[in-house]
């Protein structure tokens, strides 16, 4: 194996003095590097421009009123709306505006790269929130807050970046109260459409209101007191009415009873005492006798003819009687038409059993007449005893008032009824109505909270334009900018004299590495694995000679043997 290669393979420890050996004999190998990194370094600081950074320190000034005098109808966190504002303001054609009134990167400032100049406008526009720990009264703990930004920018000249910074800032602003006073004037549109919608609904609600208590007046829920209290008076009327009743037909059957019993003439007496017949009481009995005949013997028969000539010659005396003598014909010709028909057909036919009963119609009929005339109906059998006339007149009399109050009743009955329906339409009647009234109520109250809603956002709205709610106000305007913010010609210089330090440190790691000299007795035992013999010093003029300590070569180390 090389000697050199051992020398360099053997782990040997060094010391200070051989460092700074080492460091002698490569000086180059670190001060080219390092005087060459140094000088690029504080070339690169001394040649990258300056750029100057101008900031102005917005401040959010609460509300001047308090919260629970006036509130505001602008919502939402702080750093939401400042997001949002920026949004707003940093807008390509804003920026636009910005780069053409202060001539920003002229050279670069063409029509056709307006987004690119927009971007590069944004770029160097920063805004950065300002927070402190505040106590939060609903949590009871601490929270972050916002109380400020600060809105900076930053360009190669000082001046414009001063202006640029300003007029953004007041760009916030303006544009701030611009954004609340919208925002509070939206939220009155909006109040104002939704109130003139409700009053409309309100309006329509009303009428239908009022159809419904037109169409269904009689059965509103307020009046079934009313209602059952009149029902319940109808009844009582109605009991009352009809023992009224009762009693009028108990005294019409007395009267009726009473005058059956009396004779409606002065009875008239011949010579020898005998009572004399009138005609009426003679047509009645003829009458009688015709009916109880008729049915015993045919038409034919003598007694029968006998009756019916009477009767007619007596029916013929008075108009009152002719009646009873048509009767009387229609009679004669039923039973002749039935004496007929029973012969040809029997008792079982229809036209028999249809004749029968027609003759028992007219009989029933002839008996009335003939009680009609004999009661003196007719002017020429006008009743002439006073004991009966004054029955008469009471029965008569009687006899209105029972009509009126059986009209009464039917009246009353059907109150009665009318009351009833009213009582048993009114629980269906009361929900619709519940309904229509829940719904107005309803109506009516959303109307007065929109109203108040309307009064309060009115009162925000005028809070926003007399600028008494919250705003934003410049505290720190734009400053000039006396240094640049970057770079950082004298960080970037001491940089590189660190980083030249580190290269020439590698040099000198990599000159000693490739250096394979034989220095000293330690690299002579590194080679030879043993002491060696004797160590003959170098003596040169500075050398001591043989009395003195060894004086090493121009390498630092001894010289051995």
């Amino acid at each position: 194996m090389d000697s050199a290669d051992t020398v360099n393979s053997t782990t040997r420890s060094l010391n200070i003095n051989d460092y700074f050996a080492i460091a002698y004999r490569h000086k180059w190998y670190f001060l080219v590097p390092f005087a060459l990194v140094v000088a690029i370094g504080v070339g690169l600081a001394l040649g990258l421009p300056a750029v100057y950074r101008s900031e102005a320190t917005i401040l959010i000034e609460r509300q001047e009123i308090p919260q629970d005098v006036v509130e505001t109808t602008v919502t939402g966190f702080i750093q939401e709306r400042i997001e949002g504002l920026t949004k707003r303001i940093l807008t390509m054609d804003t920026l636009w505006d910005l780069a053409e009134k202060y001539d920003l990167y002229p050279g670069e400032r063409t029509p056709d790269n307006k987004l690119e100049i927009s971007r590069k406008v944004r770029e160097n526009i920063s805004v950065d929130m300002q927070d402190i720990k505040a106590s939060d009264s609903d949590s009871m703990r601490q929270v972050w807050a916002t109380y400020a930004f600060i809105v900076a920018f930053e360009y190669p000249e000082p001046d414009i970046a001063q202006k640029v910074t300003q007029d953004v800032a007041d760009l916030f602003l303006k544009q701030n109260q611009e954004v609340r006073t919208e925002k509070a004037v939206e939220v009155v549109n909006f109040l104002e459409s939704e109130s003139e919608r409700l009053n409309k609904e309100i309006s329509t609600l009303e009428a239908k209101l009022a159809e419904f208590k037109q169409s269904e007046q009689d059965q509103l829920p307020e009046l079934m007191t009313m209602n059952l209290k009149l029902y319940e008076k109808t009844e009582s009327d109605i009991d009352t009415t009809s023992d009224r009743i009762r009693q009028l037909e108990d005294q019409v059957n007395a009267l009726q009873a009473e005058m059956a019993l009396t004779d409606p003439h002065q009875a008239v007496y011949d010579e020898q005492g005998h009572k004399i017949q009138s005609a009426s009481e003679r047509l009645s009995m003829l009458t009688a006798d015709y009916i109880r005949l008729s049915s015993t013997y045919s038409q034919e028969h003598p007694d029968v003819k006998k009756v019916r000539r009477e009767i007619q010659a007596l029916g013929g005396q008075s108009p009152d009687k002719a009646g009873l003598v048509e009767l009387v014909d229609q009679l004669t010709t039923l039973r002749n038409q039935y004496s007929v028909a029973r012969q040809k057909y029997g008792d079982t036919h229809p036209d028999v059993l249809k004749l029968r009963s027609a003759i028992a119609a007219v009989e029933k009929g002839l008996r009335s007449a003939s009680g009609a005339v004999g009661s003196g109906s007719g002017p020429a059998s006008a009743p002439d005893n006073p004991q009966y006339v004054s029955l008469q007149t009471q029965l008569r009399a009687a006899q209105r008032s029972l009509a009126s109050e059986r009209s009464k009743l039917v009246h009353l009955e059907q109150k009665q009824k009318d009351y009833e329906s009213r009582l048993f339409k009114t629980p269906v009647v009361e929900r619709d109505y519940k309904n229509l009234t829940r719904d107005y109520d309803n109506a009516k109250a959303r109307y007065s909270e929109l109203r108040g809603k309307l009064l309060e956002a009115r009162l925000a709205q005028q809070l926003e334009s007399s600028a008494k709610g919250e705003r934003f106000e410049i505290v720190q305007p734009a400053y000039y900018p006396v240094l640049p913010e970057r770079p950082n010609r004298i960080g970037i210089a001491l940089l590189a004299v660190f980083f030249g330090f580190v290269a020439g440190l590698g040099g000198l790691a990599y000159a000693e590495y490739n250096d394979h000299t034989v220095r000293g007795v330690r690299d002579i035992q590194g080679v030879i694995q043993a002491p060696p013999l004797a160590v003959i010093p170098v003596i040169d003029k500075k050398g001591k000679g043989p009395g003195g300590s060894p004086a090493q070569d121009s390498g630092g180390r001894s010289r051995a043997a």
